[in-house]
């Protein structure tokens, strides 16, 4: 074989195996929809991802937002005093004012339940806890007759029949008040014809006089409410006091205004 010959076999065997301008066209993008494969299967494995980590963060996110949002959820509905035999639980004194409630625990009756005056009592007790709107008191030595009264707690103080056992100042939400303890006298000289036993009236209220027996020990807790002369008090006769305070006291000190 000529040197020609030779060197068109070797030239004819090299075209062969060259990749031609197709072919290599062809397997650059096989190799680019590899890649592009392969980019889309890691997005959809990281969307997949995604999507499950905010389904299990809604889930834990979404009772606590039902929760806050809406209290009758997280909290019983507060109902209002009826007369009679009530459950433990918290309830409106007055349905004018939400804001006023307390908590009771098992055992209370409720004898009063009218605007700006609640009274409760259990039984086996002589005991009455109340919460009243007072405008009015009883004359100190006229029990027949009723006066207005700016400053209750110095009216407390300064009653013939009574003697101060105890004052100091408490703050009851956003309200001050006075926290006062007082002593019925033996012999009242102002005294209730419509009592059982003798007894002085203090305060009007609109079911009537609130009354403490004579010897018997009242504990009272007068707020200016916003102009509102509010009380919350607690009475019982001396033999039944310490034991009556001892429950009484819980339901005063859980007073909301």
């Amino acid at each position: 074989m000529t040197g020609d010959a030779r060197l068109r076999a070797v030239l004819e065997r090299a075209a062969d195996n060259a990749p031609t301008m197709a072919g290599t066209s062809e397997a650059r993008v096989r190799a680019a929809a590899t890649r592009h494969r392969r980019v889309r299967r890691r997005i959809a494995v990281v969307g997949l991802c995604a999507a499950t980590a905010a389904v299990a963060a809604l889930a834990v996110v979404t009772p606590r937002l039902l929760s806050d949002s809406n209290g009758q959820r997280s909290h019983p509905v507060v109902q209002p005093l009826t007369v009679g035999p009530v459950r433990a639980g918290e309830y409106l004194l007055d349905s004018t004012h939400p804001r006023e409630r307390v908590t009771l625990g098992p055992g209370w009756t409720v004898t009063v339940a009218t605007t700006g005056d609640a009274r409760l009592g259990r039984r086996d007790s002589s005991g009455v806890l109340g919460f009243g709107v007072v405008t009015k008191v009883y004359v100190p030595k006229v029990a027949t007759r009723t006066t207005t009264v700016r400053d209750l707690t110095g009216w407390l103080k300064g009653h013939p029949d009574l003697r101060l056992v105890s004052s100091h100042v408490v703050r009851v939400d956003g309200f001050v008040g006075i926290d006062l303890a007082v002593r019925v006298v033996a012999q009242p000289s102002t005294v209730d014809p419509s009592c059982a036993v003798t007894c002085v009236p203090l305060f009007s209220l609109p079911s009537g006089a609130v009354d403490v027996a004579a010897g018997g020990t009242l504990h009272v807790i007068v707020i200016n409410e916003a102009g509102r002369t509010v009380v919350a008090y607690s009475s019982a006769t001396a033999q039944d006091y310490q034991t009556w305070s001892a429950v009484a006291d819980r339901v005063l000190g859980s007073l909301q205004l």
